[in-house]
């Protein structure tokens, strides 16, 4: 099993809130989740910061993880994440 996190950082809490709306309404978390290997996909909120997103992604193998990346969802994230300027950490 693989665990993997990844920190947003936003310009603003709105910025932040839009960037959930999107990624809700475009169901990623839900297609995700359907895809082979993924065990979670979720994200969290930090209570002591309201321009910050958590996400904790856990997979069955790296490979399964990596051929997430190569989704249409994924680039759609992307898309997202440019839009409200969002900046990342990952770590595994």
């Amino acid at each position: 099993m693989q665990n993997y996190f990844v920190r947003y950082y936003f310009d603003s809490s709105r910025d932040r809130d839009g960037f959930m709306e999107e990624i809700k309404a475009e169901r990623i978390g839900e297609i995700t989740l359907a895809e082979k290997g993924c065990l979670r996909y979720e994200y969290f909120f930090p209570a002591d910061s309201d321009r910050e997103i958590f996400l904790w992604e856990q997979w069955e193998s790296e490979a399964d993880q990596k051929c997430h990346m190569t989704q249409p969802h994924f680039g759609t994230i992307g898309k997202i994440k440019d839009k409200y300027r969002a900046q990342t950490d990952f770590e595994k």
